[in-house]
């Protein structure tokens, strides 16, 4: 995950 984005589960599962 990119420093600096906002921890929302759904953007977590496509990122990580």
């Amino acid at each position: 995950m990119p420093i600096g984005m906002p921890k929302i589960p759904f953007l977590l599962d496509g990122d990580e």
